[in-house]
């Protein structure tokens, strides 16, 4: 559910100081109280031994207040705190009858605690049973030492005697020796953190498992072979992200790949055709003398597909610097009006030549940011491709409009239009939606591609609307 992989290391990290905090607690707590057990019970033992030798001095015939004054003081003297519990019963002498209490200490009045099966069974002296019980109605957890003792003189007897086990209410003078085992949680947390290593190795393997995945699929993937895509990492977070980056890149790269070898070949059949024109035609004037007209109209054939030839390859060079950007673009401020105003005169000869109607419509005066030369030359490509594909008698209409935030100039044709199929790749390289006509006009088919090219070096969009019968119209839209 957790999709960064960040965000997994941090909470792996914290999970993991939390798991060695509550092993190590654990560890240390059963530790400290194993040992405060045993020290416990030593006590009692000592207590219990010393209460024995010194019970017969005091032990009464009958009982009374006097013999309680004389036991409390004894267990005081034997076991000098407050949190302790002790009952002296007179052992019965047969387990048909219970144990008589005699005495008991007073620190837990209503105190009761029952006595193990063992007291009844063992007739024998030092009989004695330790255990953990809890002392009601107080529900406190006691150790306790319940023993047959024999005093000196004195008739058998059994000793239940007891005190609390918790560390935290254990009476002070106890509380350091049971702090004595207190390294033990240090240790036990260093040799559990010396285990980090090993869990941070399966965890990240794990982690790191689709990363090698992604590693052995880009060894696969080459430039000669594009077709591969890096599968098997189905994970949503940033490995996931960079496995979908990488396919996005190769999918770029291969269409760029597929571009170039396309553009390869359409350089290649370009310039075939003039070259193959013109070896065609210097092979015929060799083949025989020839009059001085006929050698003039070959070198005027050969000097037109030579210009043709030269034509293609400035294109070229031309787009090469704009893909590269080593071709300076200046931002001056530039009179897009009066430039447009200078297009119209240029092209209004051709117009004329093809029998169509140049107009100059809407003409708002607007400045923006460019390089002169370069918007000149995307306007006369929309320009002269606007009177090439419109049949004489036809019109080209000229605007410039201009709003508070964009300027844009349109230019719009009555010609034979563009299928719809074919705007998407109008501003391709070599592109031509027919390539018998477009040889009949004498285009090479990048004058688009220069165009858009132009406008992304000025930040500007052209947008394309066509009817085939209808006309075409292209519109350039720069941000004042």
């Amino acid at each position: 559910m957790i999709r960064s992989v960040r965000a997994r290391f941090t909470l792996w990290f914290i999970a993991s100081l939390l798991l060695l905090f509550v092993i190590a607690s654990g560890v240390s707590g059963l530790f400290f109280l194993r040992h405060t057990l045993r020290i416990l019970d030593k006590r009692l033992l000592e207590s219990s031994a010393l209460i024995e030798t010194q019970i017969s001095a005091c032990a009464p015939e009958a009982q009374g207040e006097a013999f309680q004054e004389r036991f409390e003081a004894l267990l005081h003297s034997a076991f000098p705190f407050d949190l302790v519990f002790a009952q002296l019963f007179k052992a019965p002498e047969s387990d048909a009858h219970s144990p008589l209490l005699l005495a008991s200490a007073s620190s837990f009045p209503t105190a009761t605690l029952a006595l193990p099966d063992i007291t009844h069974q063992g007739r024998e002296a030092d009989t004695q049973f330790i255990e953990t019980a809890i002392l009601e109605p107080f529900h406190i957890k006691f150790r306790v030492l319940t023993r047959r003792i024999q005093p000196a003189g004195c008739p058998a007897a059994i000793l239940q005697f007891a005190t609390v086990i918790d560390p935290k209410t254990a009476p002070s003078s106890l509380h350091q020796t049971f702090q004595d085992p207190g390294h033990v949680f240090s240790v036990t947390f260093f040799i559990l953190l010396l285990f980090t290593p090993l869990l941070g190795y399966v965890f990240m393997k794990r982690a790191f498992a689709p990363i090698h995945t992604l590693v052995k699929s880009a060894r696969n993937i080459t430039a000669e072979d594009l077709s591969h895509r890096i599968e098997g990492v189905n994970s949503r977070d940033e490995i996931g992200e960079l496995a979908d980056t990488f396919n996005e890149m190769i999918e770029r790269l291969d269409r760029s790949f597929q571009h170039v070898q396309q553009f390869s070949g359409d350089v290649a059949h370009e310039l075939k055709t003039p070259l193959t024109a013109l070896k065609g035609e210097v092979e015929v004037a060799l083949r025989k003398d020839r009059s001085p007209q006929e050698y003039r109209s070959i070198l005027a054939s050969v000097l037109e597909n030579t210009d043709k030839l030269s034509h293609i390859v400035e294109d070229l060079l031309f787009l090469a610097r704009l893909d590269a950007r080593t071709l300076s673009v200046m931002k001056d401020r530039v009179a897009l009006d009066g430039v447009l105003l200078e297009i119209y005169e240029i092209t209004s000869t051709l117009a004329k030549k093809k029998q169509l109607a140049l107009n100059l419509q809407t003409l708002d005066p607007v400045e923006i940011a460019g390089d002169t030369g370069l918007i000149m030359r995307l306007l006369i490509n929309l320009v002269t491709n606007a009177i090439q594909y419109t049949p004489p008698g036809g019109d080209v209409d000229l605007a410039l409009e201009a709003s508070e935030n964009e300027a844009n100039v349109t230019v719009r044709d009555t010609g034979i239009g563009i299928p719809e199929h074919a705007v998407p790749h109008l501003f391709n390289r070599f592109y031509r939606v027919d390539q018998a006509r477009s040889h009949g006009t004498g285009g090479s088919g990048l004058g688009l591609a220069i165009a858009r090219k132009i406008a992304d070096a000025h930040d500007a969009r052209i947008t394309v609307e066509s009817q085939v019968g209808k006309g075409t119209t292209f519109t350039v839209c720069w941000k004042r």
